[in-house]
């Protein structure tokens, strides 16, 4: 199976970032911001980057419940891509690359495939990670993305952990 290529979108307690992921597989996906929900001048790492700017450190995309990570796996400036599994997720990689080589942005309320329901997200006050209301649509996402996807990596360990029922379809939603 081909791994996903395309877009899909982030929404965080502060903005809204759409993702994009090339189809040669061969560059680093484009996080740009596309709106933000704060108003006061310093909360979250949102805010480091302007609404229409990109995240600029890493080449690797990671997924997690303390939010979307672009990030290196090594020290070297050519990052390995492997063609059938996914990078080192963001636990994996050694603090002193994680902290030079990388931007992150604030917590991960819910991932989407369409456009329509980030606008019906955002304008909900959100819960700071992984908002139960979108859980059907986050699965959706990262059912999309696999868990062999060569450019992104689903965290699955300590505090970076996204929860099984969001990544193992085996594993029921909870009960709302």
């Amino acid at each position: 199976m081909k791994p996903f290529t395309g877009v899909f979108y982030a929404v965080t307690p502060y903005s809204v970032f759409r993702i994009s992921v090339p189809e040669t597989l061969d560059s680093s996906p484009i996080v740009m911001k596309m709106g933000t929900k704060v108003l006061s001048a310093d909360v979250g790492h949102d805010l480091k980057v302007p609404v229409g700017g990109t995240f600029r450190k890493g080449f690797f995309l990671g997924i997690t419940a303390c939010g979307i990570y672009k990030y290196d796996t090594s020290a070297d400036q050519v990052q390995i891509i492997h063609p059938d599994s996914a990078p080192n997720a963001v636990e994996h990689v050694p603090g002193q690359i994680r902290s030079h080589r990388m931007t992150k942005s604030s917590g991960l309320v819910a991932l989407f495939i369409h456009h329509r329901d980030v606008e019906v997200c955002a304008e909900n006050k959100l819960e700071a990670s992984l908002d139960p209301r979108w859980y059907f649509q986050t699965r959706q996402v990262i059912t999309m993305i696999g868990q062999k996807h060569p450019l992104i990596s689903i965290s699955k360990k300590g505090k970076y952990a996204i929860p099984p029922f969001l990544y193992d379809i085996s594993v029921g939603l909870p009960a709302s």
